[in-house]
């Protein structure tokens, strides 16, 4: 299975060490722009390699990485 329990935990810890990060030197829409992209990535790439029986998967873990907080920008 490509799409192993272990994998999804891996990939959470490297978005969260990515949300903790200080990138304050990058404006917070590029911050936005990256860990948005990261997600909408990593699941295209995802979705082509598992299988159907994997696919609620997926759709779980990538529900919880958005709902993740994600810098807002202050005007």
């Amino acid at each position: 299975m490509a799409f192993s329990e272990d994998f999804q935990k891996r990939f959470e810890r490297e978005f969260d060490l990515l949300l903790e990060q200080d990138l304050s030197g990058q404006a917070c829409e590029t911050r936005q722009q990256t860990l948005s992209s990261l997600i909408l990535s990593w699941t295209l790439i995802n979705y082509a390699s598992i299988t159907p029986k994997e696919a609620d998967s997926v759709e779980q873990l990538v529900s919880r990485l958005s709902s993740r907080t994600i810098p807002t920008c202050r005007p």
